[in-house]
C-alpha cells in the first residue's frame, strides 16, 4: 500500500507500506526526440525533514519492469518507460522514452509539459529496506536502504496557469482534461487493483479453504483495504463499511481463489447478492477479474444488468429447474408404473428395455434444458 512519509511514520505496523516521495526538479534535460533525463531523488533533507540515502538504492526489481507512469496511477498506461536508471554524484537518475503522440497522446503530452518547463517534480515509490528516526531532525527519518519499484511524473506544485500557458504555446492539454475528468468521476467506493496491489499480490494455493468471517474478524481496517473489493468510502474507518474480502489477514495478504470465486458470485447475484452502487460494480469487476487471470481462470462475463435483475434471474433459473425437475420425477412414475399387457407380450415387446430407453432420454433432454438455463 503506498502512503506518504507522515503516514508511514504513524502506522503502528509499516511492514508492508510502500513510500512515495516527491522532488521538484532543477532541470530536465532532453537526449532526443521523446528521451528526458530526470535526476528523481537526492541525499538532500526534504520538506518532511526526511532524507534518502543515495547509495541505499536497489534497482534490481525495478529495471525488470521500468515503467513511468502518472501520479502513480497504475489504472492508465504508462507514459514512459525508463531506458537506464543509475546513481550518480549522490543522485538517482533516470533516462525515460516517452511515448509518440500516434501512440498514447497523454504520454506524449506529459513529455511536452517537461521539455517546455511546465511540469518541474517526479515521485518514486519504494519500499524501505533499513531506515531509522533522526537524531538530528525532530520526526525525520533517514532512509538508508530501499528498493525502487516505480517512479511517476507528478504536477506537483500544482499550477493551473502552468497548463494554460502550456496551452497557449501550442500544447494540446486536452488529455490532461479527460485525465482529471476520469479521476475526478471515478467512484471510490471501488478498490481497484491497482490501489490493493501495487506490486501483485501472493497467491494462496488453490485448494486453500476460506472463510471470509474469520479473515475479516482478524483484520484491521488498514488490512482490509488490502483484503476487499469495496468500502463505502464515507465511513472508512469502519471494519463494516468493506465488502467483498478474498485476501488472507496474514502471511503478506495472499489471495485466496475460493474467495475470489465467492466474491465474484456475490457480485453477479448470487449467494444473495452484494448491497454496491450498480455504478461500482464494472470497476469490482474489474478488480477480481484480475484474480482470475492470475489463477489462469476465465472470469464470468460481466453484465450491465442490475443487481435485482441478475436475482430474478436467477431465481427465474432455480425455479425452472425444480419444475423440471418434477416433470422428470412424474414421467419416471408413469413410466414405472406401466404395465406389461397381452398385447405386448405377444409381440416380443420388452416394456422392461423401453422404460429404460425412454427415461434415460428424457433425463438427456431434462439436463440439456437445465444447461440452457444455467
Amino acid at each position: 500500500m503506498f502512503v506518504d512519509s507522515k503516514k508511514f511514520k504513524e502506522a503502528d505496523d509499516k511492514a508492508n507500506l510502500t513510500v512515495y516521495k516527491d522532488f521538484t526538479l532543477e532541470e530536465v534535460n532532453e537526449v532526443e526526440d521523446l528521451v528526458l533525463e530526470f535526476v528523481i531523488s537526492t541525499g538532500t533533507v526534504d520538506r518532511d525533514a526526511d532524507t534518502i540515502n543515495p547509495n541505499g538504492w536497489k534497482l534490481d526489481a525495478y529495471n525488470k519492469n521500468p515503467v513511468v507512469l502518472f501520479a502513480h496511477d497504475y489504472n492508465s498506461p504508462p507514459v514512459a518507460t525508463a531506458l537506464a536508471t543509475w546513481v550518480e554524484d549522490g543522485k538517482l537518475k533516470s533516462r525515460a522514452k516517452f511515448t509518440p503522440k500516434e501512440v498514447y497522446p497523454f504520454g506524449y503530452m506529459v513529455y511536452q509539459l517537461y521539455k517546455n518547463g511546465f511540469m518541474k517534480a517526479t515521485s518514486v515509490g519504494f519500499n524501505p529496506i533499513k531506515w531509522k528516526y533522526s537524531e538530528d531532525r525532530d520526526g525525520g527519518i533517514d532512509f538508508e536502504e530501499q528498493e525502487l519499484l516505480e517512479w511517476s511524473c507528478v504536477p506537483v506544485p500544482s499550477n493551473p496557469e502552468a497548463l494554460i500557458a502550456a496551452s497557449a504555446k501550442g500544447i494540446d492539454i486536452e488529455p490532461m482534461k479527460k485525465w482529471a475528468e476520469r479521476i475526478l468521476s471515478y467512484d471510490k467506493g471501488a478498490i481497484t487493483y491497482g490501489q490493493a496491489h501495487p506490486d501483485g499480490t501472493p497467491l494462496a494455493p488453490e485448494d486453500t479453504p476460506w472463510d471470509g468471517t474469520e479473515e475479516v474478524t482478524r483484520a484491521s481496517v488498514d488490512d482490509l483495504k488490502v483484503m476487499c473489493a469495496w468500502v463505502d468510502s464515507e465511513n472508512p474507518d469502519i471494519k463494516g463499511s468493506y465488502k467483498l474480502p478474498h485476501h488472507k489477514a496474514t502471511g503478506g495478504y495472499p489471495v485466496v481463489w475460493r474467495g475470489v470465486a465467492a466474491a465474484m458470485a456475490a457480485l453477479m447475484g448470487g449467494r444473495g447478492g452484494v448491497d454496491i452502487p450498480e455504478k461500482d460494480r464494472k470497476a469490482v469487476y474489474n478488480h477480481l477479474a484480475r484474480h482470475y487471470e492470475e489463477f489462469n481462470k476465465i472470469p464470468p462475463e460481466f453484465t450491465e444488468l442490475t443487481q435485482e435483475e441478475t436475482k430474478a434471474g436467477a431465481v427465474l433459473s432455480k425455479t425452472n429447474k425444480e419444475k423440471l425437475e418434477q416433470a422428470r420425477d412424474l414421467i419416471q412414475e408413469v413410466i414405472d408404473t406401466a404395465e406389461r399387457t397381452d398385447t405386448d407380450v405377444e409381440e416380443g415387446i420388452d416394456v422392461d428395455v423401453i422404460k429404460e430407453l425412454v427415461s434415460e432420454a428424457l433425463k438427456r433432454e431434462i439436463r440439456k434444458m437445465q444447461g440452457k438455463l444455467d
